[in-house]
């Protein structure tokens, strides 16, 4: 029987792993149970939508590939779950998924290089970072590099330490798919092998003649990890021309305050500074402490940390699309190795009988600001946007038509892909589960997409978000329109004068411009009205029967 002196004894000898383990367990809890499948669509996530939705998985890669010049794997891994259901949480599953097995193999990595009770630090630290939670519910590749990044880096470590041939290929498997992940992840893989060649030149200071097989064992990992890293460079390569790469400014200005402030806030969790400084006082002082007790983790930290930060700051590039918060997250796991490596040394400078409790509150304390940006983005959700499509799928005939949705989301959320959503909400049993959703179209393939039914017009039906629905909603009812809210988002549905598209595109643009004189502040539902204006003009005159 399991005495309490027994279950303690237990506790305080596998106490890491059960850690780790909770760590893992509640980043699943909070990334798939609150809000993955209710919040509205980024921008970045209609693309992932528009490729992972083709027909057959070649056509995916072809597209990614030779159209997109984008990251392969998350495409084919959106495509494969969109297949086994096509929903909202068929889109954003592979993310919450490789979320989680982020912050599991997190555990394994820290382990490697800071011991059993540093694995447990970096696997919290993972899990908690406001980054992690955010990437996990947002369907693009950045989780899939982050757990890459860190699986390769555990294997990197391996190789290096045994010097077996056997961990040859799992390393170059796992190298690929880093840099398959995201563009990004070049920078993650090009810190990898110059860390894997000093590794590999400490142990071998001592003489190659004793250690040949290391030094096959270590040259043919880097071979293909470098052939791995020019394929993919090689993919990506078009993308310069995008992104106005050897143009412009530089990528990162080390300098500029604001960079520090936005990857300051997204890393902490905090808008204040005072956080952000207190972390990277943290973080710094981990790479010192390592330094004195575990220079392989500290040359490991400083190098991941600081390599690819210097590469961005030398490479220029006239595009503005850069988010630290999103493109720089593979500095994950040099980062939480040292904050590990802050609160080991808080630990051993204290003593056995305090130094954890000490260790494990100044970890808290360093990780508090992003525990409640953590609450903060799990609690900011509602349920308004789901009913809504669900109520419009309950009632879209099979000769409905849905045009172009629109109003004011919040920052980065799209209201053209509002439609995307509904559509993916939609049961299989609905016909609005196979409508083709207007997004960003206009002029004749506007027309197209309104007839795409080729049969006689039923029903219009239109979706918006307006800061003020009361008086949008009134007015629309005068007008005749059968409206319902929610929240901030009305839906509304009108039949036209007769069953044609260029009835139902004047059908929508007359309720879009009495939403607007309802309400004039309505900015992108007045953009919708010369919109639908000149859709219907082009239909008029027949301009797109060609």
């Amino acid at each position: 029987m399991l005495t309490r002196d027994g279950a303690g004894r237990i506790l305080r000898a596998r106490w890491p792993p059960l850690v780790a383990l909770a760590a893992t367990l509640g980043y699943a809890v909070v990334v798939i149970g609150f809000g993955l499948d209710f919040r509205p669509l980024h921008n970045d996530e209609g693309v992932t939508l528009g490729v992972a939705s083709r027909a057959s998985a070649m056509d995916v890669l072809r597209v990614a590939v030779d159209h997109r010049h984008g990251p392969p794997l998350h495409y084919l891994l959106v495509h494969a779950s969109l297949a086994w259901r096509y929903d909202i949480l068929g889109l954003r599953l592979p993310s919450a998924v490789l979320g989680i097995v982020a912050v599991a193999v997190s555990y394994g990595f820290g382990r490697e290089l800071v011991g059993r009770a540093g694995g447990a630090v970096v696997s919290v630290v993972t899990a908690s970072s406001p980054i992690m939670i955010h990437l996990g519910q947002f369907a693009r590749g950045y989780t899939a590099m982050i757990a890459a990044a860190y699986a390769s880096a555990w294997l990197m470590l391996v190789l290096i330490r045994t010097g077996k041939a056997r961990w040859v290929v799992p390393y170059a498997v796992t190298a690929l798919l880093l840099v398959s992940a995201h563009p990004f992840g070049l920078f993650a893989l090009f810190s990898e092998l110059v860390l894997m060649a000093i590794f590999a030149a400490v142990r071998l200071r001592h003489g190659l003649r004793s250690q040949r097989r290391l030094v096959a064992v270590v040259v043919a990992a880097l071979v293909l990890g470098g052939l791995a890293l020019l394929l993919l460079r090689h993919l990506y390569s078009p993308l310069q021309g995008k992104y106005g790469v050897g143009s412009g400014g530089s990528v990162i200005k080390l300098e500029s305050q604001r960079f520090w402030e936005r990857f300051g806030d997204a890393v902490s969790g905090s808008s204040h500074v005072g956080f952000a400084i207190v972390l990277a006082v943290a973080t710094a002082l981990g790479v010192v402490a390592l330094g004195f007790r575990n220079r392989r983790a500290a040359i490991f930290a400083a190098v991941w940390i600081v390599l690819p930060l210097a590469l961005l700051s030398v490479l220029t590039a006239s595009s503005r699309d850069f988010a630290p918060e999103r493109h720089l997250s593979f500095l994950l796991p040099g980062y939480a190795v040292a904050i590990a490596g802050f609160a080991l040394e808080l630990r051993a400078r204290i003593g056995p009988r305090f130094g954890g409790l000490v260790a494990a509150a100044a970890v808290a304390v360093l990780l508090a600001p992003g525990w409640v940006a953590d609450h903060n983005e799990l609690a900011n959700f509602n349920a308004d946007l789901r009913d809504a499509s669900l109520y419009m799928a309950d009632r879209f005939g099979p000769d409905d038509v849905l045009a172009t949705t629109s109003g004011t989301l919040s920052q980065a959320e799209d209201p053209r892909l509002i439609g995307a959503y509904a559509v993916l909400a939609a049961p299989g049993s609905s016909p609005l589960s196979t409508w083709q959703h207007a997004g960003s179209v206009r002029g004749c393939k506007l027309v197209r997409r309104i007839g795409q039914r080729h049969a006689p017009v039923g029903a219009v039906w239109l979706v918006m978000s307006v800061p003020d629905p009361r008086p949008v909603g009134q007015a629309l009812r005068t007008a005749g329109a059968d409206v319902r809210g929610f929240g901030t988002l009305l839906v509304a549905s009108a039949f036209p004068r007769q069953p044609t598209v260029l009835s139902a595109l004047l059908t929508a643009h007359y309720l879009y411009r009495t939403a607007v004189g309802a309400d004039p502040a309505a900015y992108d539902v007045r953009r919708m009205v010369r919109l639908y204006r000149h859709a219907a003009a082009l239909e008029a005159t027949h301009a797109c029967s060609g």
